[in-house]
């Protein structure tokens, strides 16, 4: 249970991490639970900042829908968690940042007074607040400049510059106020959506045993191992095989037996999609699913445009592995 709990901690940081970095123009606005988007921005936070420095998370707003891009929407958070840290690197006393939410309704006549071109109506507004030093009130009106640092050789002047335009293309607004000594208080609003996200399924949690030949193509041996002994305990018959070419050759040699492919996507000689790609070649039928911890959209792409059965974010576990190559044999 230790070993599991810290890999998939060590995969929860990863996936974070690939998220605040991801820069993909395809991404697309989505209903989202802001509240779990500050979360995740909080965890990456504990993990990079001074561990002197406390987070307070007093996420209270009752309804956190609203409609945007995960990672854009993530950045901002993490922006203005480590600026608020700099602002605290050299206070004796105890650093605390905030993080809070509520519900709001704003009139025609609020949003007269916010720079941002907003319109009237439902929104949760995020307050990150800090007790560093405050930022002078000259400096003010800058700080959303592109490139205006005051950090010299430490700062490139963009990150609250992304943090307004990040938040003005989710049709928001960003203010802040400031005392030097005191501390600053960054005040984001943005536009609920009338959408309320279906909760988690928890039905039909149970692991499934089924029957036929799955072919296992993966690079790393741990893998190939571990997710053998569970297939075969889920009553299948398993070959492997170490990566694309030879999952090509042993494809062509069993594939009127073999009932399901689990492909890895980064791999050496032959990568997933190539791999998929010589697959539909022998059998046009194939039944493949996708399972890797990173891969890039434009492979996942090629992937689903030729009907591609499911995708496996690694680590799987027994009750996600069971209940997928049951169901993908089953179609």
């Amino acid at each position: 249970k230790i070993i599991k709990k810290a890999a998939l901690q060590a995969s929860d940081l990863t996936s974070k991490l690939l998220s605040f970095t991801r820069k993909e123009e395809s991404l697309k606005p989505v209903n989202l639970s802001i509240h779990d988007t500050i979360s995740n921005a909080i965890k990456l936070l504990e993990r990079s900042i001074d561990k002197r420095i406390t987070i307070n998370s007093e996420l209270e707003s009752n309804i956190d829908t609203i409609c945007g891009e995960e990672s854009q929407l993530q950045n901002i958070f993490i922006n203005l968690g480590i600026n608020a840290s700099h602002a605290m690197s050299k206070k004796e006393a105890e650093g605390v940042i905030t993080f809070q939410t509520s519900r709001v309704t704003l009139t025609q006549k609020d949003c007269n007074n916010y720079v941002q071109d907003i319109s009237p109506g439902q929104f949760i507004h995020v307050q990150v607040a800090d007790n560093g030093s405050g930022i002078p009130q000259a400096n003010l009106q800058k700080i959303f400049e592109p490139f205006y640092t005051t950090k010299k050789d430490k700062g490139t002047g963009l990150g609250l510059a992304s943090v307004y335009t990040t938040i003005e293309q989710h049709k928001g607004s960003l203010s802040v106020y400031s005392e030097e000594n005191i501390g600053t208080i960054f005040h984001i609003f943005l536009p609920l959506s009338d959408e309320v996200l279906p909760e988690s399924d928890e039905s039909n949690k149970e692991i499934l045993y089924g029957k036929g030949t799955i072919l296992l193509i993966d690079d790393e041996e741990l893998i190939r191992e571990t997710t053998t002994s569970i297939l075969l305990e889920l009553g299948y018959e398993v070959l492997t095989a170490v990566d694309g070419e030879e999952g090509v050759k042993v494809f062509s040699e069993n594939y009127k037996n073999i009932d399901l492919v689990l492909l890895d996507m980064i791999m050496p000689k032959l990568n997933g999609s190539g791999c998929f790609l010589e697959l539909k070649k022998i059998d046009e039928n194939v039944k493949v699913i996708l399972a890797s911890g990173f891969s890039q959209e434009s492979d996942l792409q090629i992937m689903k445009d030729n009907d591609v059965l499911g995708f496996m974010q690694k680590p799987y576990d027994l009750l996600t592995l069971s209940q997928r190559v049951f169901d993908a044999i089953q179609r």
